[in-house]
């Protein structure tokens, strides 16, 4: 429950920094944030294995570098399910879901070898 708990606190204050600082995009309020960063937890457990999986030969081919591009779609995807966050395009998506992957990456993993 915490480490569901540190995901979605993480992809919210990605996404709010990320649109309202940096200018990745638009964001209508802090709720929008969090159900961006709720829905973003349930797409990315339902769709992103299923896209590895089909996406695997390219994946194999590029050394696993295409893995950020199935994360960015993930990011443009959960965008279009979610009206009040407006990400400006694949450049824009792609910058956030290397953020997301670097946040789950140091914060998340890092705890599950503390343990």
């Amino acid at each position: 429950m915490n480490k569901l708990i540190l995901k979605i606190i993480g992809v919210f204050l990605i996404i709010y920094l990320g649109l309202t600082f940096m200018g990745l995009g638009y964001i209508h309020s802090v709720t929008s944030a969090f159900l961006f960063s709720l829905v973003f937890i349930v797409v990315n457990a339902i769709l992103k294995p299923i896209l590895l999986l089909v996406s695997l030969p390219v994946n194999l081919l590029t050394l696993g570098l295409f893995s950020l591009v199935v994360n960015t779609w993930i990011v443009l995807i959960t965008d279009s399910f979610v009206k009040g966050v407006k990400i400006d395009g694949f450049i824009s998506g792609l910058i956030l879901s290397i953020f997301i992957s670097a946040y789950h990456l140091l914060f998340i993993k890092s705890r599950r070898n503390a343990k």
